[in-house]
């Protein structure tokens, strides 16, 4: 599954795990992934958010209010943080999500939707806040997929750019002279 993730997701999750350090929490939880979104600062999670027209700044403060407070204790072991079992669970819905909207690999955006699959978590909770549930975020994901899938409908389908040479090749009376001239203005 991780060879599926995007670089950005797998930034994220480095991120995630930098959060529950810097908290000093010895665990990655759903909250620290919403963190480490945050952190990241781009991609369509991020975008979504700001759409939504959520302060991504207050959602951090948010998030980190509601969390428990660290154990002095114990402090964390950078190479002994793991995922928590919710927060396995939510990467293994990202697979889901992705496959859903016919994604190759998993992004920020499957991170956001799967996250909010669970209502029972602070991350949710703390988006809730803001408005944002899973419908919103899923009908974002829809209108940037639409938007996206324009043009990329248009560079695969070389249709468009077989009918332009087309148009060129009757305009100029035959095949070679456009070749001969797409040879000309190369060198």
């Amino acid at each position: 599954m991780d060879q599926k993730f995007s670089p950005r997701v797998r930034d994220v999750i480095t991120y995630s795990r930098e959060e529950a350090l810097r908290l000093g929490h010895n665990h990655i939880g759903i909250e620290h992934i919403l963190l480490g979104i945050i952190r990241e600062g781009e991609g369509n999670a991020v975008k979504i958010l700001r759409r939504l027209e959520v302060d991504l700044d207050e959602l951090r403060r948010v998030v980190e209010h509601g969390m428990e407070p660290a154990s002095a204790v114990h402090p964390p072991e950078k190479d002994k943080i793991g995922l928590v079992r919710q927060a396995e669970k939510m990467l293994k819905i990202t697979f889901l999500e992705a496959k859903l909207f016919k994604s190759p690999h998993i992004d920020t955006e499957h991170l956001l939707l799967s996250m909010l699959k669970d209502e029972d978590n602070l991350a949710t909770r703390s988006l809730s806040r803001f408005n944002v549930d899973y419908d919103a975020v899923k009908q974002e994901v829809e209108s940037i997929l639409a938007g996206d899938s324009g043009p990329k409908a248009e560079m695969p389908g070389s249709s468009t750019d077989d009918d332009d040479d087309e148009g060129g090749a009757s305009y100029g009376g035959g095949g070679p002279r456009k070749q001969g001239d797409s040879k000309s203005k190369t060198p």
